[in-house]
């Protein structure tokens, strides 16, 4: 019976995420782009459910295995013309939040070694 459960809440998670509004989306969008604008990065206009972005302090593969160490997947590519670019997933907010959380710390360590 608590097997049941688990696997119906899991099931009831995935629906909740996959029915999220596109309107909620294009929010989520427009505020983690707001937030990572304020950290310096560059993120290209997006209508779909990710983002493109990069940020000058932090090189994109430096960025990805920071990330992926603290627990938070992006897709990286190791190609020459966008390896300096991550792409975000668009998640609930509370993984977004997670997302902008461990940023801002990779961000900040770099600043620390920089200087």
């Amino acid at each position: 019976m608590e097997r049941t459960r688990q696997m119906f809440l899991s099931v009831a998670e995935v629906q909740g995420l996959l029915g999220m509004s596109k309107s909620y989306c294009y929010e989520l969008v427009a505020r983690l782009n707001d937030e990572l604008e304020k950290m310096g990065f560059e993120t290209l206009p997006s209508l779909a459910n990710f983002i493109f972005t990069r940020c000058p302090q932090v090189e994109g593969g430096r960025l990805y295995r920071e990330l992926k160490a603290r627990g938070v997947l992006v897709r990286h590519w190791d190609k020459a013309e966008i390896a300096d670019w991550c792409r975000v997933t668009i998640g609930s907010r509370g993984q977004m939040d997670v997302f902008l959380e461990k940023v801002r710390e990779i961000v900040k360590e770099a600043a620390h070694a920089d200087s």
